[in-house]
């Protein structure tokens, strides 16, 4: 995973983070499809929004699910 800094203490950068022990990417996709299915995210066209902070996990989350579904 690439997140990018806003550069609030330097310029804006690319920082890394790794998969966290454990996690596979068959849990990420059944985590996509959940949080599609809960909050009624269905593919196509339209707009999603993610009202937070992104360095945040929770709407990070949210954010990259919405982008999966399509």
């Amino acid at each position: 995973l690439m997140l990018y800094t806003s550069g609030t203490t330097g310029r804006p950068k690319g920082v890394r983070r790794a998969r966290m022990e454990g996690a596979t990417p068959e849990a990420a996709g059944m985590m996509t499809t959940m949080l599609g299915t809960l909050f009624d995210i269905k593919a196509g066209e339209g707009v999603h929004l993610v009202q937070g902070p992104l360095y945040h996990a929770a709407p990070s989350g949210f954010g990259t699910a919405a982008m999966h579904l399509g």
